[in-house]
């Protein structure tokens, strides 16, 4: 059995364009049953090639 994930970023504008382009594929990588892309107003947690986000994954 595999363990399946919601996840949740939060990033830049430009860096949550370019994740929901490749939505299905990330997804289907991550093991994700859904996820939410936010817009964060600061800085998060996690550099994604020079794009701040903050990464949130919950196991379902």
């Amino acid at each position: 059995m595999t363990d399946r994930i919601r996840l949740t970023v939060k990033g830049d504008a430009e860096l949550l364009a370019a994740l929901a382009a490749h939505e299905e594929y990330i997804k289907a990588e991550v093991l994700a049953t859904g996820w939410v892309l936010e817009v964060a107003s600061a800085a998060g947690d996690v550099d994604l090639n020079g794009h701040m986000a903050t990464v949130t994954l919950v196991r379902v």
